[in-house]
């Protein structure tokens, strides 16, 4: 066995732009050679062009964003910007042992507020190298663990889909059958506003500014926040604070994600709108109401913006809201929440078992890559 640079025994280089006359959203006679931009099988595809740049089957790898997946690219190709191409300079190098093999690697991050990786990075990472056929044996034996792995992940993931896909349909359908005392604006309901529009300075540290891609899965996330000064934190609050029992939703690129503000807010809102109940009202019934299908639908359908689709304080305000009794009101939140916890648990749940699956193979391929049990 020998422990060797992937500079020394593979070529390794990036992709770069497609020229623009030559490019094409749809697979054609004249455009048949797939670009890919990424790791990513299917993510992975940007579209098609006339010449292929790659001819001879490779490892690919996101050198950009989420850095270090790998795959396998047998066809002829073109590799787009943000994507590495590794193919061995000889044959006594088995493709499958060098994609297993990159596919361990702890890839390390060099760039400074988006991940990346680059060509001369990646040939000094090392892989241990055995002869063909124990490279042979070592995939063949990969494989058959990993297909039987591959198999538990798509059903757990096809289990969390059936779980939300569940709770979406008693969702829809509690509202559906809701005894509507009578149908008002929201605005008229809710003291309905949004955030800021403004672009105020961002700082190392400071107010945390929520925006859209911080409200996912009916949570507020603060990964990958901005922060702003306390001046301007001040300034936004003036029409725009957020209080506990308040509804934010995204109202800008992925219409809803609607959340609810359970603890003290300590941040600003930023093209996110914002519901305070008044007159007794709970934000935990509008919240589910913007959740259910209909409602996502319509949203959807009436949402305006090419490039980037949006939804208007105005139509917002006057968007159509069923008024029910106070008791009633309560009796829906009580079913909701209860149906709600139990399948944010069976997510978790399977979430977990996603997360120890995949432990499961780069703990599998550590092992199989180690200096003690590759001989």
């Amino acid at each position: 066995m020998q422990i060797m640079k992937l500079g020394d025994i593979c070529e390794i280089f990036a992709g770069g732009d497609v020229p623009k006359g030559n490019f094409s959203k749809v697979k054609s006679l004249e455009y048949s050679i797939p670009i890919y931009a990424n790791g990513e099988k299917n993510k992975g595809l940007q579209g098609y062009t006339d010449s292929a740049r790659v001819l001879t089957p490779s490892v690919t790898v996101s050198a950009r964003g989420t850095i270090g997946y790998s795959e396998i690219r047998h066809e002829p190709f073109f590799p787009a910007v943000r994507l590495i191409v590794i193919t061995p300079k000889t044959d006594e190098l088995d493709l499958r042992y060098l994609h297993y093999a990159v596919s361990r690697i702890d890839f390390k991050n060099t760039g400074v507020s988006i991940p990346q990786l680059t060509v001369p990075m990646i040939k000094e990472y090392t892989i241990p190298v055995v002869e063909i056929d124990e490279q042979r044996r070592i995939v063949a034996k990969l494989d058959t663990a990993f297909e039987k792995i591959d198999r538990s992940l798509k059903l757990t993931q096809k289990n969390i889909r059936h779980t939300q896909t569940l709770f979406e349909n008693i969702l829809t359908n509690s509202f559906d059958n809701l005894q509507t005392t009578r149908i008002e604006k929201l605005g008229d309901v809710y003291d309905v506003r949004d955030g800021t529009h403004d672009s105020p300075k961002y700082h190392q540290e400071g107010y945390p500014l929520v925006t859209s891609k911080n409200l996912k899965s009916g949570v507020l996330s603060m990964e990958n926040v901005q922060y702003i000064s306390e001046t301007d934190y001040l300034k936004i609050n003036e029409r725009s604070k957020v209080d506990v029992g308040d509804v934010l939703m995204a109202m800008i690129g992925t219409i809803g994600n609607p959340i609810i503000i359970d603890l003290e807010p300590i941040f600003a809102i930023k093209n996110v709108a914002l519901f305070k109940p008044q007159g007794g009202h709970n934000g935990r019934f509008l919240k589910y109401y913007l959740q259910s299908g209909r409602v996502i639908k319509k949203m959807d359908n009436d949402a305006k913006g090419a490039t980037q689709r949006f939804v208007s304080l105005g139509y917002l305000r006057s968007f159509d809201f069923p008024v029910v009794s106070p008791e009633q009101e309560s009796l829906t939140i009580e079913k909701l929440d209860k149906i709600a916890l139990a399948t944010q648990s069976l997510e978790l749940e399977y979430n977990n078992k996603l997360t120890a699956l995949s432990k499961l193979k780069q703990s599998m391929l550590t092992q199989a890559f180690s200096e003690s049990d590759v001989k």
